[in-house]
């Protein structure tokens, strides 16, 4: 969790070092998916009023606050070229094999999860611990 929130700030640091703010948002607002993503947020906005907790009701809504924020930044950003986009891909899908190999060692036995700070640094950076869900869609994102 600690690399997604690290990776949507570098996201947004490209994004502001790139200038020309309100042509990029004028850009990106024109943009009729843009709109219908940012309205999922705009549902939790309105689920404030069912909500009898609203300490729960805030904090949910600071965790989905990308949700609002990344169609925007996206849309807005200049677009990946052919060569970039390949390289992205490559990266992701070599990340995702050798995780999981990873994984699949420590689970067998064959080898054994790495315990202090280098321990630490591997768990947060590779997906060993993470919920069989978003490692199983990770695996099928690389199958697309």
């Amino acid at each position: 969790m600690f690399m997604m929130s690290v990776s949507q700030f570098i996201i947004l640091g490209g994004w502001l070092l790139q200038g020309n703010f309100s042509i990029r948002l004028r850009q990106a607002f024109s943009n009729k998916a843009v709109w219908i993503l940012c309205s999922v947020y705009v549902l939790h906005l309105i689920g404030l009023i069912y909500s009898a907790d609203y300490a729960y009701a805030f904090k949910d809504l600071r965790v989905k606050l990308p949700l609002l924020l990344l169609p925007v930044l996206f849309a807005s950003s200049t677009p990946l070229t052919n060569r970039q986009l390949n390289i992205l891909l490559t990266v992701f899908i070599s990340a995702t094999f050798i995780s999981t190999f990873i994984s699949y060692l420590i689970y067998l036995d064959v080898i054994h999860k790495p315990f202090g700070i280098f321990g630490i640094f591997l768990f947060s950076f590779l997906i060993f611990d993470y919920h069989y869900l978003y490692v199983s869609l990770s695996i099928q994102h690389c199958g697309c």
